[in-house]
């Protein structure tokens, strides 16, 4: 299995950016759309940003003042960083982080972003209450993450749970109630793309700290 992981690898790379280009630039903007009463200039934190594909988007939507974007894997905040320079985005710091353990303070950010992190995570509700812990009241957390049941149907998902390693599997109700613990009330949540619509096994969801 892992001799095939392996060789599987390259292939996968081969692919990967062009198609998370695009999956960003298809999903970001439909949720940033739900997101009322933001400054004009946002303050805002990627979480497990790997190698910066969601930044372009971000800068492109709101000309934040400032993004923090971060990830725990050095190889891709390497490609991070070379993104970076490359497009001149110089309101962006790249960081090496664990998101369960993060240095700013109380209330930093105006908005959290979360792309398929959490199931990385152990720890995955220490890295939602820090995450809330940081966002300022009446900021957002947009979030898109598979859930438990996206590596348990058949029968395409055992390679999925094979090739993508999660750390963490969790239902829809302990993420809503993790939200909710954390004072992050849900604005808006929808079941993500043909497959988590018809399996209710991927979600997209938007939430305001109260």
């Amino acid at each position: 299995m892992k001799f095939l992981k392996r060789l599987l690898k390259p292939l996968v790379e081969v692919f990967k950016q062009p198609i998370n280009e695009i999956v960003h630039r298809k999903e970001w903007p439909p949720l940033f759309s739900l997101l009322d009463s933001l400054p004009s200039s946002p303050k805002v934190l990627e979480v497990g940003c790997g190698r910066g594909y969601s930044l372009p988007v971000i800068i492109d939507y709101f000309h934040p003042r400032k993004i923090v974007a971060f990830d725990l894997d050095g190889e891709e905040l390497k490609e991070a960083e070379k993104l970076r320079q490359e497009k001149k985005m110089e309101n962006v710091e790249i960081m090496e982080l664990d998101a369960t353990s993060l240095p700013f303070p109380d209330g930093s950010f105006d908005l959290v972003l979360i792309s398929a992190v959490l199931h990385h995570i152990k720890e995955w509700r220490k890295a939602v209450s820090e995450a809330s812990r940081v966002l300022a009241p009446g900021g957002y957390m947009v979030l898109k993450e598979p859930l438990k049941k996206s590596f348990e149907v058949k029968p395409i998902n055992p390679f999925y749970k094979w090739y993508d390693s999660p750390a963490s599997l969790f239902t829809e109700q302990e993420v809503r109630k993790s939200l909710e613990d954390n004072k992050l009330s849900i604005k808006f949540w929808e079941y993500r793309g043909l497959y988590g619509r018809l399996f209710r096994c991927s979600f997209r969801a938007v939430c305001r700290k109260r």
